[in-house]
């Protein structure tokens, strides 16, 4: 059942009462077996529902610091309670004690995902604080990550920097987005928002607006805002389909589309634009697979 509720707060939408139900679930799944270094996993769960859902920082933080003081705990579990721990400090702006964590991370798994994973969260930690230069070193070493998921974001993160400061040596429309893109991780959408339509209004044919309203897309979708989500990718899909994010925003609305806004045509639509117009896609395979059940083929 905690999979099952944890499934729905993570892809939405969600209420008050499955944050709860998934709280006790994990509270009292840790009375019955303890807390101790062979229930890490679960620890870290119930600090990442306290930490990223029920604004309980301090109790998150508590947890796990308690977790990585088992004597026996695993390198492995240590580090993945470290960059859960690192994403709360971030949420709570110990923004150099979240990167201390990626960087020990970063260290101990150093030809490991988990490393360039640590490493990731690293960079987009100097790029949220305005050190560009670092950031994109950084992000080109991941380029060549063994992950794809990582070298892909790495790739676009990278991408956002050299081609905005490009466009404004100053790169003053890229501090803002940056401190646009740390406000939503610290979960202060309103503020985030703030300084997005800001942007919106004064940047509008700069190259940074297509990562405007995708930010604007990610924000919405938090606030389980999906009408709103929907229009800011349809502003990306319209105006910058020729963008680095053109097919992550065609990925996106489709399933906004079918999930959310219960409009199979215009997501069988999106699905099917996205594996013609993109075939260079990650999301190709999957477009094509949703189209095809969409459209009734036999899968088996």
């Amino acid at each position: 059942m905690t999979e099952t509720i944890r499934e729905k707060i993570t892809s939405g939408p969600y209420t008050e009462e499955d944050l709860l139900i998934m709280e006790q679930n994990y509270q009292q799944t840790m009375l019955d077996v303890g807390k101790t270094s062979a229930t890490v996993s679960l620890q870290i769960g119930l600090a990442e529902v306290w930490g990223f859902y029920m604004n309980k920082t301090s109790e998150a933080v508590e947890l796990l610091t308690n977790a990585l003081n088992f004597n026996d705990i695993s390198e492995l579990d240590a580090a993945k309670c470290k960059l859960v721990l690192a994403d709360i400090y971030i949420i709570v702006d110990e923004i150099w004690e979240a990167s201390l964590l990626c960087s020990q991370v970063e260290k101990d798994f150093k030809y490991d995902a988990l490393g360039d994973k640590a490493k990731f969260k690293n960079a987009k930690i100097y790029f949220y604080t305005g050190d560009f230069g670092w950031a994109k070193a950084q992000l080109d070493v991941l380029k060549g990550s063994t992950s794809k998921l990582i070298s892909n974001d790495a790739l676009r993160l990278s991408l956002l920097i050299s081609d905005n400061l490009a466009y404004d040596t100053l790169g003053e429309a890229l501090q803002a987005y940056a401190r646009a893109a740390l406000n939503f991780e610290q979960h202060r959408m309103n503020e985030a928002l703030t300084i997005l339509d800001s942007m919106e209004n004064i940047y509008v044919i700069h190259s940074i607006i297509d990562e405007v309203f995708y930010l604007k897309y990610q924000i919405y979708f938090k606030k389980q805002e999906y009408n709103k989500a929907a229009a800011s990718l349809e502003n990306i899909v319209k105006d910058h389909s020729f963008d680095i994010l053109a097919d992550e925003a065609v990925f996106k609305l489709a399933e906004l589309e079918e999930n959310f806004l219960d409009n199979s045509t215009r997501a069988q639509e999106l699905y099917q634009n996205l594996f013609t117009k993109y075939p260079g896609s990650i999301y190709v395979v999957e477009s094509r697979n949703r189209f095809r059940k969409m459209r009734g083929d036999d899968l088996n």
